[in-house]
């Protein structure tokens, strides 16, 4: 699945530097659903865009190794009021990467964005997704060192309404 990540952050600069954990800590910010711009695009899926922030204390995050994945995505559906994972065959996920965010030893922290093309069916996958239905994602990243930051779960979104 293409996926795209962006990041912006901060440095401390001339600032005293801030005290974080050297285990990464995110924070939900939003999670949209995109409409396509074209009619075509639309009726194969739509974009989604989720945003959450960072805080590192040694500023390790990220990876210039393409095969590491480092932002890790579950999804579950709302069936009959409780959610439930989708689990896609094992080739296919939604984790993705992004690129180191600092070269330097020092806390940073920041906005990390990801968009993802959302077909709605996934061929040769159980269960299918479908326009209208509700989603949620969980959302987990790892710096270098490997170190796991906490989980966060986003707000429901519906698959086709767009924000």
């Amino acid at each position: 699945m293409v996926a795209v990540l962006t990041a912006t952050f901060l440095l401390s600069g001339c600032l005293s530097k801030p005290d974080f954990s050297f285990t990464p800590a995110i924070f939900f910010q939003s999670a949209k659903v995109v409409e396509p711009k074209s009619s075509v695009l639309r009726s194969a899926g739509d974009s989604l865009v989720l945003s959450i922030t960072f805080k590192d204390g040694d500023g390790d995050l990220g990876s210039n190794d393409t095969t590491t994945k480092n932002f890790f995505i579950d999804i579950e559906r709302k069936q009959r009021g409780q959610f439930t994972p989708v689990r896609f065959n094992t080739t296919q996920n939604m984790d993705a990467r992004f690129d180191v965010l600092n070269e330097n030893k020092s806390p940073i922290e920041g906005e990390l964005v990801h968009g993802i093309p959302f077909p709605y069916v996934f061929a040769a996958t159980t269960p299918l997704l479908r326009k209208g239905d509700t989603v949620r994602f969980k959302i987990a990243i790892t710096d270098r060192a490997g170190r796991r930051s906490n989980t966060i779960e986003t707000s429901e979104v519906i698959l086709g309404k767009y924000n």
